[in-house]
């Protein structure tokens, strides 16, 4: 039995109403009813999302809002962000419902992420995630809309997910919360910055990118985290041993 049967919606930066509560109704649907919107172009609440949202108001109400993207996914273990483009060679990369379900522990608190109508998710909004999915596309066009999207994927996960071939997922490491590992890489981002490691300048933030991506495959424990933030104190304030003991 799965402990966080249905994952988080996370809209990243979303611009029309409509689609917001479209992607409510969507979600409703499918059984889904936890909704996260970081910094929505219109003022919230909004009236027109929730009447789009038809049956799925109660969503809209309790939706959270964020105004960063960091702090909307801070509780969850596991994120999946929707991309029409692959953009990281070195990250997993799936077009088929089937391949992504079978490979994601969704016992895990797990979010799902869109990003904006026009331009999706940023590099580095995708960098954070652990996995990218595209929708399986006709033509490989990405002209489809937010909440078509959301409910695409909120249909095939309920779908999937009540078919016992995928009911028993194998156990995986406790990974942290985001929150603990974003505390790690602007640890690990100031040391290296204090060390001159990020150079040049203009170089830096596609290389901390980089830096960042490579821990995320990781999955770090809590406790995993804690050790390596300690590594990071003590090589920067080391402990004289003495060595007549």
């Amino acid at each position: 039995m799965l402990k966080n049967k249905f994952p988080v919606i996370v809209l990243v930066k979303p611009q029309l109403p409509d689609n917001i509560g479209l992607s409510a109704r969507a979600m409703m649907n499918c059984g889904f009813n936890e909704l996260r919107i970081v910094n929505p172009r219109e003022k919230w609440p909004n009236k027109i999302a929730k009447s789009s949202s038809s049956h799925g108001d109660f969503i809209i109400e309790n939706a959270k809002v964020y105004k960063k993207f960091e702090d909307s996914i801070s509780d969850l273990n596991f994120l999946i962000g929707t991309s029409a483009r692959k953009r990281f060679v070195n990250k997993k990369h799936y077009k088929s419902f089937e391949s992504l379900f079978k490979n994601t522990n969704f016992n895990l608190k797990t979010g799902i992420i869109f990003g904006p109508e026009r331009s999706g998710l940023t590099n580095k909004e995708i960098s954070v995630c652990d996995y990218i999915f595209s929708l399986p596309i006709y033509n490989n066009s990405s002209s489809l809309n937010l909440s078509h999207s959301v409910l695409i994927f909120c249909y095939e996960y309920n779908r999937l997910i009540n078919n016992i071939k995928y009911k028993d997922f194998k156990d995986r490491a406790n990974i942290a919360p985001r929150r603990d590992f974003n505390l790690l890489m602007k640890h690990l981002k100031y040391e290296l910055e204090k060390v001159g490691f990020l150079y040049p300048k203009e170089k830096a933030k596609n290389m901390f990118i980089n830096i960042e991506n490579m821990f995320i495959k990781s999955s770090f424990s809590a406790q995993e985290i804690r050790t390596f933030r300690g590594i990071l104190k003590r090589l920067r304030n080391p402990k004289k041993i003495n060595k007549d003991n």
